[in-house]
């Protein structure tokens, strides 16, 4: 999305060939698909196939989440962590001109998470 947003609209450019209006999709669509992911990961995950989790012999094993840090995340922690989880991979983006951002952007969008939920929970 920051690609194709930041070729189709960008005219504040940044640092090669990046713009303002790719980063800023980056942080949308990145937050949103971020937040759909911990929410679905804080209500247990998705439902394995029954013929998967029988060729794996996951079928005998009970499905728990509750003593996981993702299902005690609750509503503002997900939207924050989100967010800022966004904003630190956009900004990686920008900054990685020498590395392929696809190494750089994911860890610092979960660490930036990761630290903002720490930081929420202390605040609370």
């Amino acid at each position: 999305a920051a690609g194709f947003f930041g070729r189709r609209f960008g005219k504040t450019r940044l640092r090669a060939g990046r713009s303002v209006e790719g980063s800023l999709a980056f942080v949308i669509f990145g937050g949103m698909l971020a937040f759909v992911a911990l929410t679905v990961a804080s209500r247990g995950g998705l439902e394995q196939p029954q013929y998967f989790r029988t060729l794996t012999g996951w079928l005998e094993q009970p499905r728990s989440n509750e003593n996981t840090d993702t299902a005690k995340l609750a509503l503002l922690e997900r939207a924050v962590a989100s967010l800022v989880g966004g904003i630190c991979g956009a900004l990686a983006e920008i900054v990685s001109t020498s590395i392929d951002d696809n190494l750089t952007v994911g860890p610092a969008a979960g660490y930036g998470a990761a630290a903002a939920v720490a930081v929420l929970r202390r605040m609370l």
